[in-house]
């Protein structure tokens, strides 16, 4: 994958969750969820735009380990959201599964590099 498709990608998968929040319920663990959700999908797609800007391989490898980071702890809230039922489950799906899909397509690249 071109790095525009995925930096497309996970400015994409960004948006999908910050609009996943407006569904979680105003109460304490809503709005613990939606504040780390938002702020870790948030820093993976940046974090991937940052990556594609460095000039060398080694720092680009670095900091795609950021990125697989941020995805692996989006990847718990949404497992947290999705376990305590807090919103209905067909809007959490797709996100745990495109967000399994970004964590496969980083981890392979960081083993190509």
């Amino acid at each position: 994958m071109l790095k525009e498709e995925m930096d497309k990608r996970a400015k994409q998968f960004a948006m999908q969750i910050i609009k996943l929040c407006k569904f979680l319920p105003e109460t304490r663990e809503g709005i613990l969820f939606e504040n780390q959700l938002f702020r870790s999908a948030v820093s993976l797609a940046a974090h991937y735009r940052s990556a594609c800007r460095v000039q060398s391989t080694k720092d680009f490898k670095g900091k795609l380990k950021t990125v697989e980071e941020s995805a692996d702890e989006c990847m718990f809230w949404l497992e947290m959201v999705r376990d305590l039922d807090l919103v209905r489950a067909e809007l959490v799906k797709p996100l745990i599964e495109e967000n399994e899909a970004i964590i496969k397509i980083i981890d392979r690249t960081i083993r190509s590099l």
